[in-house]
């Protein structure tokens, strides 16, 4: 009997963008954003007598109640599995029943077995929470996946969701500093009431559904499979749909309830790390307006609030202006926020134990050194001072004097240093990532005050030289390569999916395309190429589908200037020049010591962009000409124009 024809299927990139595809090869959606299409195929199933013999009906009974019975045994397991779940502050055994000891008044309703986890007693203490180098998550991982090899027949929905809870408060909560740890422990690890909720009201099952889902996102698929015995997508889907019922009953569109925004929050930050669409970029606005409704903008709400609800809502609403801002950096738009929202809701520098829900005290004063609220702080810091760059002049002006710019960049390394005081990054995991974070935000800082990403007509370029701005822009794409691949930033390596630096690989390209020294070339190349690799493969199908075609033109003249170059000359063995060969310590402070321009006048004259070196000024045009084409792109796109999804 011949061999069944193939049938085919819609193609890899119109699955991904998720359009209608003709199925032709190559389909007409490829050829007409120049994609490289990849057909995918199966065989025909069989039909009619050659087709799969039907099942009787007693088979199909019999395989129904089976799989009942399946389903039943797995519940009564489930009260017997013993865990074996570590947590950054050491091993926890769970009772053989499955729960821990309980007065009557702490028992959660039956109802709630499949919304939230079986309860389990985790102590934890205030500095056991960072992992040590070489020990930590892979202790952590190796652990559940002997758990999970043992029983993964017992593997059930409740312990499923009892190691999501555990793998949040390691990898989700250090981050996402909004959540109240003692208390969300006591909700999903104990069994108690959550806040002053009512044991099975459907608020804080909204966040505990939302919990999962962040959770699970954060994971990888061979994780997925150690750790819940089950595929990543299958995790997703199953969470993601639950997430979504879940405030969906709770009404979240009008809520009045903190911690239903807070759920909605945290649901849009698990779909920013698998959606690539601009669905959250355009939910984070309505996000943005329930907490104006809640009055989160307001330093002093028009009803009264505890200490620690004010803490909360704080948190929130910092969270909710970080996310506003890494969108808008993302897609090259204005942010919502106004600076002064950030500023006037200053936060205080405690960990959460050292206040409670019940407390009607003030606040303790805030400590010094490092604590679990200390990336947040150091996030709303840098908020302002990339807010105070933006030429946008969308939300408010931005600083056009390029002194000024750079007094805000040092002001920021100040006052993150200031923060990280005490910190101990060669034995403490948390603390090496959060002094990687701060050093990436230090470079992208300075490449924006020198490099802004939209063009003003008062703002004067800098005189830096071209390998100068050439380095600066690499080291932020080399620092990033190596910070993710680093095995201490394991448990965040999910972070990285936030921000993409398309600004800085633009900055770099520009730059090569004017570079005339072979050494500079060589050094700094081979980071440009992976970088822009691995942005062509993050681009197709997503939110930076559309600006895939500027950045394939800037590439192709940076190529051909890098090829002119090593065709006319050899590389030499040393640097031409010693302050080509540096890193970010070398730049911070004394970048623009001796380039600065003495008193910038209110535009950039004909004359004035002469006196500018040749090739930094043909690299700064080349800069100014890019921008342009991308914000014409990103106007026509957003108005709906052209629809590329």
């Amino acid at each position: 009997m011949p061999p069944a024809l193939a049938v085919r299927l819609t193609c890899q990139a119109c699955t991904r963008r998720k359009v209608k595809c003709d199925k032709k090869s190559p389909c007409t959606n490829c050829l007409k954003h120049g994609i490289s299409c990849v057909a995918v195929e199966r065989p025909r199933w069989p039909r009619g007598r050659s087709a799969k013999p039907a099942i009787s009906r007693e088979q199909d009974l019999c395989n129904r109640v089976a799989k009942l019975e399946q389903v039943i045994q797995d519940l009564t397991h489930s009260t017997r599995v013993t865990g074996d779940i570590s947590n950054s502050c050491g091993e926890t055994t769970i009772p053989r029943s499955g729960r821990s000891p309980k007065s009557p008044s702490e028992t959660v309703q039956a109802s709630e077995e499949w919304i939230l986890p079986q309860p389990s007693v985790i102590p934890r203490s205030a500095d056991s929470r960072d992992d040590t180098r070489g020990s930590g998550f892979a202790n952590n991982t190796t652990r559940l996946e002997r758990h999970t090899e043992n029983h993964r027949e017992l593997l059930s929905e409740p312990v499923r969701r009892r190691i999501l809870v555990e793998i949040f408060l390691q990898q989700v909560d250090p981050i996402l500093k909004m959540l109240h740890r003692p208390s969300l422990c006591a909700y999903l690890l104990e069994g108690k009431p959550y806040l002053d909720y009512a044991p099975g009201h459907p608020v804080p099952a909204a966040l505990a559904s939302a919990v999962f889902y962040m959770a699970s996102s954060t994971l990888t698929e061979d994780q997925c499979l150690a750790l819940l015995a089950e595929r990543k997508g299958t995790v997703l889907a199953r969470y993601k749909d639950e997430a979504k019922a879940a405030l969906a009953r709770v009404d979240f569109l009008v809520t009045n309830h903190l911690t239903v925004l807070q759920a909605f929050v945290l649901s849009l930050v698990a779909a920013r790390t698998h959606d690539r669409s601009r669905r959250v970029w355009t939910m984070l606005s309505v996000a943005l307006r329930i907490a104006q409704a809640l009055s989160l903008h307001m330093t002093d709400p028009p009803f009264p609030v505890t200490p620690f609800e004010r803490e909360m809502r704080r948190r929130l609403w910092h969270l909710i202006g970080w996310l506003d801002l890494e969108a808008s950096l993302n897609r090259g738009s204005e942010s919502m926020m106004r600076s002064a929202w950030i500023r006037t809701h200053s936060l205080t520098n405690i960990n959460d134990d050292d206040f409670s829900f019940g407390a009607v005290d003030p606040l303790p004063a805030a400590r010094s050194g490092p604590t679990e609220t200390t990336l947040l702080i150091m996030f709303a810091h840098a908020q302002c001072a990339l807010r105070a760059l933006d030429l946008s002049h969308f939300a408010e002006p931005g600083i056009t004097d390029i002194h000024m710019r750079q007094q805000t960049v040092d002001h920021f390394r100040l006052t993150a240093n200031g923060l990280l005081a005490g910190c101990d990054p060669e034995n403490v995991a948390f603390h090496w990532f959060i002094s990687q974070i701060q050093e990436q935000i230090s470079a992208v800082l300075q490449l924006i005050a020198l490099r802004p990403l939209q063009r003003s007509p008062a703002f004067i370029p800098a005189e830096i030289p071209a390998p100068r701005m050439l380095a600066l822009a690499a080291d932020i794409l080399e620092r990033r390569q190596r910070m993710y691949s680093d095995p201490r930033a394991h448990p965040w390596r999910w972070f990285e999916l936030f921000y993409f630096p398309w600004h800085a690989l633009v900055v770099a390209m520009t730059e090569v395309c004017v570079c005339t020294d072979r050494w500079v070339m060589d050094r700094y190349w081979p980071t440009l190429e992976h970088t822009y690799d691995a942005f062509r493969k993050q681009a197709v199908g997503t939110h930076y589908d559309w600006l895939l075609k500027s950045m394939e033109s800037l590439m192709s003249s940076a190529r051909a200037a890098r090829q002119k170059v090593v065709g006319s000359n050899s590389p030499g063995d040393e640097p031409p020049n010693s302050h080509i060969c540096m890193d970010m310590a070398s730049l911070e402070g004394s970048m623009l010591s001796d380039s600065l321009p003495d008193v910038p006048g209110p535009t950039l004259a004909a004359e004035e962009l002469a006196q500018l070196p040749d090739q930094e000024a043909t690299a700064w045009a080349q800069y100014g000409d890019f921008t342009d084409r991308f914000y014409e792109m990103n106007t026509i796109f957003d108005c709906g124009l052209t629809h590329p999804w």
